[in-house]
Order: C-alpha cells, then structure tokens, then sequence
C-alpha cells in the first residue's frame, strides 16, 4: 500500500504544530515516556492526525513511536471525552491547526 507523501507531511506539521504549542520535543512526543506533560499533547496530535487525514491507525500509530492501533484508537477518544468536558480544548485545537494550515499553505507557494 502506497502512503500519500502529503498524507505524511500533514501527519509530521501537526506533530511539529503540536510539539510547537505544548513547547515539548518531537523525540519526546515519539518516545517512551509518558508523563502527562508529554502523554497529553501525543494524544491529541493523534486525534488531530485520525480527524484530518486518512492514514491506517497502525500507519498513526507507526509515526508516533511505533505505537499500535488500539493506543491510536485510545488516544482518540480520551481527546473527544476531554473535548466534551474542556471548551477551552476546542480553543487550543484551533490555535494548533491555524498552525498547520499556515505552514501548509508556505510550502504550496
């Protein structure tokens, strides 16, 4: 199965987007540890990453740390049950993918 390169180029400016909000690094956010520091913001560019493209949850999952796909599957709905119980999460979200669009929108230029 071919993986579209622009599929994995969103994939990696969320990560860097994300990386970039929560001022962690990307080395952390496809390690091992998992403080919540660091488990949080990889959750939720999990999320972003399931909601944007259509990449396999293994092929997420592969990204982020040769993760599986029930801890993409996880990390997604620990993203939509805080999204229901933080609104200031949906605010963080948008301030993250203005980032992503933008730098998106560079490189088509």
């Amino acid at each position: 199965m071919s993986i579209s390169i622009a599929l994995i180029e969103e994939l990696e400016e969320i990560q860097r987007q994300v990386c970039r909000y929560y001022k962690i690094d990307l080395a952390d956010m496809v390690g091992p540890r998992r403080p919540n520091s660091i488990a949080h913001p990889r959750m939720l560019a999990m999320y972003l990453v399931r909601s944007r493209t259509d990449l396999s949850l293994e092929e997420i999952g592969s990204r982020f740390g040769r993760r599986n796909h029930a801890t993409v599957i996880h990390a997604y709905r620990q993203i939509t049950k805080a999204l229901q119980q933080n609104p200031n999460l949906h605010d963080v979200i948008r301030r993250i993918l203005t980032g992503v669009d933008k730098d998106q929108m560079r490189l088509k230029l």
